[in-house]
């Protein structure tokens, strides 16, 4: 993963480095957990060690990936559209080393006779996944402002209302427009703030901020 991952900060981002006395516990403790994971795997095991998703983890899955990919779809270049498939991939690499070695530091076999990956690490993967999106976008917008990129970058506004256009009601929910790359809840409210984007209730027995052109 880190071939791709990169990390565009300003300078107030960023303090003065220090030198300090420097502490190993945490690194012995990570070392520990390192070699039970390993003693555990094996390197010489005749059969591979399969972790599925359990099937709270699935239906999650799914319904993120599909969602996740097809807003991707609709409303970003093709440029855009390339990180955030590779993104997408990365979900379930994160999730699955996240409990290997948390469950080892627990003490628990990660080789039991049915591994599953749990609703949680999966959640957290994905949010991890988010983080590294909007380092993807940073580092986009800095090269669109100092003219460094030759193809075209939506802005947000367009990417919501190509995804509101390519929906077959013409409708989204909040919760779809919260997934476009770039979009945040401020910066959401502040387009339906501008009325470039309307928004209404639904009647359903659970409410939702439905937004519509």
């Amino acid at each position: 993963m880190e071939r791709y991952l990169i990390s565009f900060n300003e300078r107030s981002d960023f303090k003065p480095l220090e030198a300090k006395e420097l502490g190993f516990s945490h690194m012995l403790d990570f070392s520990e957990i390192t070699k039970a994971v390993l003693n555990k795997l094996g390197f010489d095991r005749e059969e591979a060690l399969i972790f599925k998703l359990d099937k709270e983890s699935r239906v999650y899955y799914q319904r993120w990936f599909n969602e996740y990919s097809q807003t991707a779809y609709e409303t970003e270049s093709d440029e855009e559209l390339t990180t955030s498939y590779r993104l997408s991939t990365y979900a379930l690499k994160i999730a699955l080393i996240s409990q290997i070695f948390n469950e080892t530091s627990k003490g628990i076999n990660i080789c039991s006779i049915k591994p599953e990956i749990k609703l949680e690490y999966l959640q957290e993967a994905i949010y991890i996944i988010s983080l590294f999106r909007e380092e993807s976008d940073k580092l986009l917008k800095c090269l669109k402002e100092n003219n460094k990129i030759h193809f075209k970058i939506d802005s947000i506004e367009e990417k919501l209302i190509k995804k509101i256009e390519a929906s077959p009601t013409k409708e989204i929910t909040r919760s779809q427009a919260l997934n476009i790359r770039g979009m945040s809840a401020e910066i959401l409210d502040e387009i339906l703030e501008n009325r470039i984007v309307k928004k209404k209730k639904n009647n359903s027995k659970k409410p939702q901020e439905i937004l519509y052109l």
